[in-house]
């Protein structure tokens, strides 16, 4: 049986739980934080809890209305959904494979964007397109 992840757990004993906010340590009183990436503070005392990487997810509803690309130029056919983590709007996706990565640039008309991670999960779950996600969040879905 697969194990829900960490944030699901939390959120059921803790429901006043924050996620998804940038917070100071020390000003805002915060005793945890789980952060993807380097910290932006060299002072922080930091442990690195497990691996994290970025899968590839769509809902079961997109994944039955497309064809399965078998080239990766089928890939620039199909609707993805953006996280912006920065100002530069991304206009591609890199995929890797048996060692080969391949970059794939996704046209604007099939491109989705949004600065929001949960806003992400939710439209990949509605089936507006593929989205790349931590594994940490795409493991519940």
């Amino acid at each position: 049986m697969p194990r829900p992840p960490c944030r699901a757990i939390g959120r059921r004993a803790h429901p006043s739980l924050v996620v998804d906010n940038l917070s100071h340590l020390l000003n805002d009183h915060i005793d945890l934080a789980i952060h993807f990436g380097v910290p932006p503070d060299s002072s922080t005392v930091t442990k690195q809890m497990t691996d994290n990487y970025r899968v590839t997810c769509a809902s079961p509803s997109y994944i039955a209305a497309h064809d399965k690309p078998t080239q990766t130029d089928a890939l620039a056919d199909l609707d993805f959904i953006f996280l912006l983590i920065s100002t530069k709007p991304s206009s591609g996706r890199r995929f890797s494979r048996d060692g080969k990565t391949v970059n794939v640039r996704v046209p604007a008309h099939r491109a989705h964007a949004t600065d929001g991670g949960a806003v992400a999960r939710e439209w990949a779950l509605e089936g507006r397109g593929i989205v790349m996600k931590s594994i940490w969040d795409g493991a519940g879905a």
